[in-house]
């Protein structure tokens, strides 16, 4: 750790990035200098070392999804017996692509880039203010967000795209907070493949099971409480009566969450201040209960490690093919799907002319 005195000599970002890992993220000041440590050294590996000799891009080694060491030219795993099937040169692409990502915690700073460019898009589109980014809120239906005709019927894929939107600035900053909080350390627990596909799959949850029993509304959802629920879910009860430290402290951190955003909701839902929509909460709750039995933490065991590509390749293709199905729809033109619900066909339109009303004022 550093002294007072080299922390004083530290450059304004240095201290920044410092606060940043300290406060934001909640790591211990032991893992704010390895972390910083780490990233100089990487830093420094990258200066005047020709990728060709020694650069990563050159390294022959890789692991197997078992975690055992292999190089080029292994094609079956000698500790578990798997098969590899990936071509090196396209494990060369990943090194170079792990690059240009986040060194540690890739999904939860994926997902919290998708979270902000959400807001973006609701911010130019809505046309509101930064704390209202959509004034007209049937808007938010040409913005990705669910409603169960629609989430059910034509357009399955705004059960993961209303996961990037927030009804307002409140919602958005209690949201991202608790993903910095609880996503690094569910994403340790789990993996990044994991935690990926959780998120996506109990935020869709979070809008499908809901409707099948009668609960719900025809009023647009929008938020990433249900994901959030449905991996704190996933984590409390895998973590469960584990006597390893680490995961203990894992499974207190995430029980406090639970409490922390169920009050929070309870109390914007008694304050007036938002339309809190709870069976998304306790659908994706729910849902990270059962996955956690299906998608259990990798640890040591071989068996759980090699499903983790697939696990993760089913998140990436569930991500791309609801965005692709968001965009296809917006180029077509947006057009409103009769849904045979008149009530939300009447009051999608009354939104559309609203929002075009207040655009050309």
């Amino acid at each position: 750790m550093p002294t007072p005195d080299a922390e004083r000599s530290e450059s304004l970002a240095l201290r920044m990035k410092r606060l940043w890992y300290r406060h934001a993220l909640g790591l211990s000041p032991t893992q704010v200098q390895w972390r910083i440590d780490r990233e100089a050294e990487r830093a420094a590996g990258r200066v005047g070392v020709p990728r060709a000799t020694n650069g990563r891009l050159a390294d022959p080694r890789f692991h197997c999804v078992c975690g055992h060491m292999l190089v080029r030219g292994d094609a079956r795993c000698p500790a578990c017996e798997r098969r590899q099937l990936l071509p090196f040169p396209l494990r060369i692409a990943g090194r170079f692509l792990a690059d240009l990502m986040p060194s540690t915690h890739p999904a939860t700073h994926l997902l919290l880039a998708l979270i902000g460019l959400g807001y973006v898009l609701q911010l130019f589109g809505g046309r509101g203010s930064l704390f209202n980014p959509v004034p007209v809120s049937g808007f938010l239906f040409d913005l990705g967000a669910s409603s169960p005709p629609l989430t059910l019927g034509a357009q399955p894929w705004r059960a993961i795209t209303y996961q990037f939107l927030h009804g307002g600035a409140l919602h958005l900053l209690m949201n991202c907070m608790n993903l910095l909080q609880v996503g690094p350390l569910i994403e340790g627990h789990f993996g990044s493949a994991r935690m990926l596909t959780g998120f996506l799959v109990t935020g869709a949850a979070g809008v499908i099971v809901p409707p099948l029993f009668g609960f719900g509304s025809l009023a647009p959802t929008v938020g990433a409480s249900g994901a959030l629920f449905g991996l704190m879910g996933m984590a409390w009860l895998a973590s469960r009566g584990v006597q390893d430290p680490q995961t203990r402290a894992v499974h207190e951190v995430v029980q406090r969450w639970i409490i922390y955003a169920m009050i929070f909701s309870v109390a914007l839902e008694f304050s007036g201040a938002a339309r809190i929509a709870h069976g998304a909460h306790v659908g994706g709750l729910l849902a990270g209960l059962g996955l956690a039995y299906l998608l259990p933490p990798p640890l040591d065991r071989p068996s759980r490690r090699r499903v983790t590509p697939w696990v993760g390749l089913a998140g990436v293709a569930l991500l791309v093919a609801s965005l692709a199905g968001f965009f296809g729809w917006r180029n077509a033109g947006a057009p409103q799907v009769l849904t045979q619900v008149p009530e939300l066909n009447g009051f999608w339109l009354q939104s559309r002319m609203a929002h075009e009303e207040q655009v050309n004022e």
